[in-house]
């Protein structure tokens, strides 16, 4: 009889924990979204992709001196082509049109740099950086005598007015 009544009392008890178990969740049958993959260009796409930018326009730049708060900016004119690049004050000052090179920086960003000499062995070391349709730099000025002076530069246009050339 004992036994009848442990078999009863469980059963009883298997009953009621089942009527008071939760329901399984329904699981949602949406799809899944994929986000969509993007392929950064190589470092030889964004190079050719700034030397077009670079050639297909003359670009003004603002130069001022480093280190001179007071001095004001000048403006002058880069010219790309091919693979060369030119400055139209320093062309005036018989420095020669250079091959410049373009590197991509690690974020994307492309950059040029070049030397240029005149007759003198006077050099410039210029190095841009390409964002979109703007570009920023520095320069450095290295006279056969004198302390070398370093500019920065940048094609837009400064709120003061300029010195003129």
């Amino acid at each position: 009889m004992k036994r009848l009544a442990f078999f009863i009392l469980f059963f009883i008890f298997i009953t009621a924990q089942a009527s008071f178990a939760k329901a399984p969740k329904k699981i949602d049958t949406q799809p899944t979204v994929v986000a969509p993959v993007v392929t950064l260009p190589s470092p030889a796409e964004v190079e050719s992709m700034a030397r077009e930018t670079l050639n297909k326009k003359e670009w003004q730049i603002y130069v001022t001196l480093i280190g001179n708060s007071r001095a004001k900016p000048h403006s002058d004119t880069l010219t790309f082509y091919g693979s060369k690049v030119s400055s139209k004050r320093f062309t005036a000052k018989g420095y020669v049109e250079s091959n410049y090179t373009i590197r991509t920086q690690p974020d994307g960003t492309p950059t040029w740099e070049t030397t240029q000499k005149n007759e003198k062995e006077e050099i410039v070391f210029w190095k841009g950086e390409l964002r979109g349709e703007e570009m920023m730099g520095v320069f450095s000025y290295q006279p056969k005598k004198g302390p070398n002076e370093d500019f920065s530069f940048t094609t837009l246009a400064p709120t003061i007015n300029l010195k003129k050339p």
